[in-house]
């Protein structure tokens, strides 16, 4: 199934990379480089972990493309971050069925 995960994403114009990785932070599933404009996940994780961990850094590279420093209290971010998932998953129709388990075999 890793086989399926996307190869790159574009979050607010800039694509970023997605890879596997060993040597992620200890407690993270996985992490994103903004100077890099790369996504890493832990490749050892259950598949649903692997999803989560995808979509939690898509926020946080939305966050860090809106910057952050906007987003106010919870309603500001629930907006924010609503236009922003909506967004990605719409220029990204692979990246979508990935996490949601969608993928074509």
């Amino acid at each position: 199934m890793l086989a399926l995960l996307p190869g790159s994403v574009k979050v607010g114009g800039m694509t970023y990379r997605i890879s596997t990785a060993d040597g992620i932070d200890e407690g993270c599933t996985a992490q994103v480089h903004f100077s890099k404009l790369l996504i890493r996940i832990d490749g050892e994780l259950p598949l649903e972990r692997i999803r989560e961990g995808l979509l939690h850094e898509l926020i946080h590279a939305s966050l860090e493309t809106w910057s952050q420093d906007r987003v106010g209290g919870a309603e500001e971010f629930v907006t924010a971050a609503s236009f922003l998932l909506f967004a990605i998953l719409t220029d990204n129709p692979g990246v979508a069925d990935f996490i949601l388990g969608r993928e074509s075999a």
